[in-house]
């Protein structure tokens, strides 16, 4: 979520709901509206089963986590998949990262 994202730049957020609330309405716009005013501390803090977090532009750390939970684990891609799509600039970099990460944990 970018309106409570753990280290988001100050403007972002602000920026972003100013933008949405300009938007004419679509259907994508609720949808939209939740995502970015949702808190998602309490999904991580509750979660029950190993959780792997595809980092790629957004400042959030394995310390971040942390805090919240024992079963997230960070793994950054911006290296191989810059920009805050990476599943779309190098899919199978991710898809390998993913499988990867199971394998290790098991999961």
């Amino acid at each position: 979520s970018l309106a409570r994202d753990l280290v988001a730049p100050k403007p972002w957020p602000a920026r972003i709901l100013a933008d949405l609330d300009a938007t004419a309405d679509h259907p994508m716009r609720a949808l939209w509206g939740a995502v970015l005013t949702a808190d998602p501390r309490p999904l991580w803090a509750a979660a029950s089963v190993p959780v792997l977090y595809v980092r790629s532009t957004r400042q959030v750390h394995q310390a971040d986590l942390d805090k919240l939970t024992d079963r997230a684990r960070v793994v950054d891609v911006s290296a191989h998949a810059g920009g805050h799509w990476p599943h779309l600039a190098d899919p199978a970099g991710v898809a390998r990262t993913i499988r990867d990460w199971r394998a290790a944990t098991g999961v």
